[in-house]
């Protein structure tokens, strides 16, 4: 049998972008690997974004099934 779990995906945005704070970080959990929507992908799940948004983040697991979450920058 294979391992057809769903990850359990979560993106939490930290911070606003403003004329002092030109950035945002978007931390993404429940996987070993991660794609936000702006093309940014890694395995640690921190982004770093410079625009207001919504952004949704593709969490793959290890069995490679995937989920999605979206966090609000503003």
């Amino acid at each position: 049998l294979s391992e057809t779990t769903t990850p359990s995906a979560s993106l939490l945005a930290s911070g606003t972008i403003t004329c002092a704070n030109a950035s945002a970080t978007l931390t993404a959990t429940g996987g070993v690997n991660y794609a936000l929507s702006n093309g940014q992908t890694n395995t640690s799940g921190v982004f770093v974004v410079s625009q207001v948004g919504t952004y949704t983040v593709t969490v793959t697991g290890a069995n490679g099934c995937t989920a999605t979450a979206t966090a609000t920058v503003a």
